[in-house]
């Protein structure tokens, strides 16, 4: 679909923010918008609600959308009108024209955007307000779940870091009797190193005791063929960018001959990566085989239980870390500072049990990373697209064909692949055994779809993928899910828009997504038998919350 094009000034109308210096700002819940972000919190609201600001100077081009009362700084300019269309859609068209390429850069050496030159561009735009909001909300249903995601992983490390305390700070990990040691009476000892009482068993050791420390180098940039081949590499960079805890992948790979050009090293998986200039202690650990440029100093685990630890360990002490850095244009630490550098090291007991303990978190965590990462990338690919008019939402879903079955209401999938349109689903694979009596589970699917226009389908799977789908009903994201099992003369007038009603009624489950795991009811439903209460069996099973295409 071709779009009409327009000045951006027909669109909308961008003002400067107002100056509010931080000595300035009062106690208060209105947030102080800057170029960047959030830079403070104030008492008074000068700006729309909500706020779209466009960095002006500094994070030049950075657009921000707030749903919450704003001060819109001097740092950036916010939409004063929005001349009637979509504020969210207006959010992501602005973010679709990359004004941070457009700045000006004038006699400062700050480069600030002027509004008048952003009003003057022509751009392709939706002009009707339903399709813009058919847009936004597939956009911001990405948006939200990456929220959530960021959340949940927010809880997940801060329930490491509690665990890591408790343990390794307090003293307070299980005894034998799993009681907590310190706090149970367990032996103490002073350690001079430390300065400090330690758990009896346990002994100070030297950083190269327990790991060892590789430096990293760079292929020359000079030869091309040095980079672009399947070797990840890794830099401080990348790191500061991604500010994950475990990394994976660079922003560019090097090759073979790049590899074997320099003098880094091919680092194993759950290696300890650590930033050791520009800047000191940004920390991630490696979830591949991979090797770094000169300005980390990796950490290779000697055993097994330890990585975990180490990489808490040095996130606690990073600030002595910090204080080894040598050197005049910007400060480095040393390999061999980092060597000798001090670590309590717990028993081998005590260290399998937290690796067992703090490994679940640790999984949950990364893929849950790895499901953002694929969530970010299918929201930056597709923004492009449905701005420009290249692909379109389609409000009545057409791919699907509206038939009766008996009074109920039913849904036919043109083909398997009509799937792909869809942009989130989850998959919920009941195993043989989950059901009772004679009632027969190989092979059954329940496939919950979720698309981002906030429709949910579900489909039955019984050997072969049925084209039997139950009737549309509206839900949204993580939300209690019920589908329930009704034979053909049920009556479904009281039917709310939050059931699925499934024509042949043989089975129905409830489903309560909640994080990563949910419980479930299976329900046997045959017709001419007994009551569904005296069938019901609760089963546990993991919900899926990841985006990929269904392939049977």
């Amino acid at each position: 679909m071709e779009l009409k094009r327009y000045k951006l000034g027909e669109i909308l109308e961008l003002q400067r923010g107002y100056d509010l210096p931080s000595s300035q700002q009062k106690a208060g819940n209105v947030l102080v918008a800057g170029s960047n972000g959030i830079i403070g919190y104030h008492n008074e609201i000068r700006g729309n609600h909500p706020c779209i600001t466009v960095g002006r100077s500094g994070s030049v081009g950075k657009v921000h959308y707030y749903e919450q009362p704003t001060w819109a700084h001097n740092t950036a300019l916010f939409v004063k009108d929005f001349k009637g269309n979509n504020p969210q859609y207006l959010y992501y068209f602005l973010k679709n024209l990359h004004l941070d390429e457009m700045f000006v850069k004038g006699s400062s050496v700050v480069p600030s955007l002027d509004r008048k030159v952003v009003h003057s561009l022509v751009v392709p735009f939706h002009k009707e307000v339903v399709c813009q909001k058919r847009i936004a909300l597939v956009l911001s249903n990405i948006d939200r779940k990456i929220e959530l995601n960021r959340a949940i992983n927010q809880n997940l490390e801060a329930m490491a870091k509690l665990l890591y305390d408790y343990w390794f700070v307090q003293f307070d990990f299980p005894n034998e009797e799993g009681k907590p040691y310190k706090s149970s009476g367990g032996e103490m000892v002073w350690n001079e190193k430390l300065k400090r009482d330690i758990p009896a068993s346990w002994k100070t050791k030297a950083i190269e005791d327990i790991a060892d420390v590789y430096n990293g180098a760079t292929p020359s940039t000079v030869n091309e063929q040095n980079y672009g081949g399947d070797i990840v590499w890794i830099t401080p960079k990348d790191l500061s960018d991604q500010k994950q805890k475990f990394v994976y992948q660079g922003e560019r790979n090097i090759s073979q001959a790049g590899y074997n050009s320099c003098s880094t090293h091919l680092l194993p998986p759950n290696t300890i990566l650590m930033s050791s200039r520009a800047p000191i202690g940004l920390l991630s650990i490696a979830k591949t085989e991979l090797c770094t440029n000169q300005g980390f100093k990796s950490f290779v685990p000697q055993a097994e239980n330890i990585s975990t630890y180490l990489y808490y360990y040095l996130n606690i002490h990073i600030k002595q870390i910090e204080q080894l850095g040598t050197g005049t244009t910007f400060k480095e630490v040393s390999r061999e500072d980092v060597l000798k550098f001090p670590i309590l090291k717990p028993s081998d007991a005590i260290l399998d049990l937290w690796e067992e303990r703090v490994s679940a978190l640790n999984n949950k965590q990364f893929e849950i990373q790895k499901e953002n990462e694929y969530l970010t990338k299918q929201r930056d690919e597709l923004l492009p697209l449905l701005m420009n008019g290249q692909v379109s939402v389609n409000s009545d879903l057409s791919v699907y064909k509206k038939k009766r079955r008996g009074r109920i209401l039913s849904l036919t999938l043109n083909q398997v692949s009509d799937i792909q349109i869809l942009h989130c689903q989850s998959i919920v694979l009941l195993s043989e055994q989950v059901l009772m009596d004679e009632f027969q589970t190989e092979c059954l699917i329940i496939l919950v779809v979720i698309t981002f226009g906030a429709e949910v389908f579900v489909t039955v799977a019984w050997h072969v993928l049925l084209e039997e789908t139950s009737q549309v009903f509206q839900a949204f994201g993580l939300v209690l899910l019920e589908v329930t099992a009704h034979d053909d003369d049920a009556p479904v007038g009281e039917v709310t828009s939050s059931i699925a009603v499934l024509p042949k009624a043989d089975v129905a489950v409830q489903i309560t997504l909640t994080d990563v795991y949910a419980k479930a009811i299976g329900i046997l439903h045959h017709a001419t038998t007994v009551s569904v209460a005296k069938l019901l069996t609760q089963v546990e099973i993991k919900i899926k919350n990841q985006i990929f295409l269904f392939h049977k």
